[in-house]
């Protein structure tokens, strides 16, 4: 019989997850106002906690805002950098709104390089 996974959408920062905080705050580099893990700013990073294994940025949010969010909800950097943590670069969107938000990225990014 296949084992049963605990669903990630019940995920929530507990007291035992603070020793994850602490792990994670000492990998941070700052890099302009940016918080970067690693000092990697184009790599999504991962971390453990009692809950398993979850995007970094993902943690974080949840743990500072104190929402659980549902699968179909996306962590977003409004800096646009991959590896950033800093929780007021963050902020959750739904999936659909997050496709549309980098579509229209794209979008604008295309029409300024066809410009040139």
């Amino acid at each position: 019989m296949p084992q049963r996974r605990r669903p990630v959408q019940a995920v929530r920062a507990t007291a035992s997850d603070e020793s994850v905080m602490a792990r994670l705050g000492r990998r941070v580099v700052v890099m302009g106002d940016c918080w970067v893990v690693n000092g990697e700013p184009d790599t999504y990073h991962q971390i453990k906690s009692g809950w398993g294994q979850m995007p970094a940025h993902r943690f974080v949010y949840q743990d500072v805002t104190g929402d659980v969010l549902d699968r179909d909800m996306h962590v977003h950097h409004t800096c646009e950098v991959k590896g950033c943590i800093r929780p007021d670069h963050l902020e959750a969107l739904s999936a659909s709104d997050h496709m549309r938000y980098h579509a229209a990225q794209t979008s604008a990014r295309s029409a300024r390089c066809a410009v040139r």
